[in-house]
C-alpha cells in the first residue's frame, strides 16, 4: 500500500466553469498484489484547495484486475474501472472537477484522446502471450462524463469538447489491440491500433470517429 501527497498552484488553472488562480492538494493512496492467480491495482485521490473564490472537492477512483489462466499462451482477463469526478454546477461556490496531475498520457490507451476528468469507464480486456518474447493485449473501453454540466478534457489539460447539459452522457468507445515483441535483450517492437466510435455527444459539437495507429521501436542500453 503506497500514501501520497501532491501540491501545485497555477496562476490561471482553466475549467469549464472558468479561469483561475488555483492552489489545490491531492491526497492519495494505492492498494496492490497477487493473490492465486488474480492480481490487482487500485488507487484513490481526494483533492481540496481554492480556484479564483470557488473552493475544491474533487475525487478520483481506479481499478484494474485481472485472472491469469494456467493453460497455454496464459491468457489473463481483465478489467479497469475510473470515475473522476467533474464540476456538477458550476459558480456555486465549489469547484468539483478532480485535476489528473501528472498521469501517463496512454492511460487509457495508445492514442491518448482524453484526460481523466469528469469521467467513468469501463475497460474488459483480454492479453495472451503466444510465445515468450511476444504478446498481445486488447479490448474495449466505454466512457461517459460524469457530469452533463461539466466539459471532456483533452490530454493537456484544456478543454476538449465544450459542457453540453442537454447532450448525452455517452462520450463513446475505444476498441484497441496491442503487440509486444521483445526482440532481444536491448530492443523491443510495439504496435497499436485504437478505432475511437464517437457517441452522439461528439457528433453534435461536429467531431467523428477517429482511427489511430502506432508502431515503435525501442533500443535500451
Amino acid at each position: 500500500m503506497d500514501f501520497y501527497y501532491f501540491g501545485i498552484h497555477r496562476e490561471n488553472g482553466s475549467y469549464s466553469s472558468g479561469t483561475g488562480d488555483e492552489y489545490r492538494h491531492s491526497f492519495g493512496t494505492r492498494q496492490f498484489g497477487e493473490w492465486d492467480h488474480f492480481d490487482y491495482d487500485a488507487e484513490e485521490v481526494l483533492q481540496t484547495g481554492t480556484f479564483g473564490n470557488e473552493t475544491i472537492l474533487a475525487w478520483t477512483a481506479s481499478i484494474d484486475g485481472g485472472y491469469t489462466f494456467e493453460i497455454p499462451w496464459n491468457p489473463r482477463l481483465g478489467l479497469k474501472a475510473d470515475v473522476a469526478s467533474g464540476d456538477n454546477k458550476p459558480n456555486d461556490g465549489h469547484q468539483g472537477t478532480f485535476d489528473a496531475m501528472y498521469f501517463k498520457s496512454g492511460y487509457f490507451n495508445d492514442a491518448s484522446l482524453l484526460r481523466p476528468e469528469n469521467l467513468i469507464d469501463l475497460h474488459p480486456n483480454l492479453s495472451f502471450s503466444p510465445t515468450s518474447k511476444f504478446s498481445v493485449d486488447g479490448g474495449g473501453d466505454v466512457f461517459w462524463r460524469y457530469t452533463r454540466n461539466d466539459a471532456v478534457y483533452a490530454t493537456p489539460g484544456f478543454i476538449a469538447l465544450q459542457a453540453q447539459s442537454s447532450a448525452s452522457s455517452y462520450v463513446g468507445t475505444a476498441l484497441d489491440v496491442n503487440l509486444t515483441w521483445n526482440i532481444q535483450r536491448h530492443l523491443t517492437w510495439q504496435a497499436s491500433y485504437v478505432y475511437f466510435i464517437s457517441g452522439s455527444y461528439i457528433q453534435g459539437l461536429g467531431g467523428g470517429s477517429v482511427n489511430y495507429v502506432s508502431t515503435t521501436l525501442t533500443f535500451l542500453f
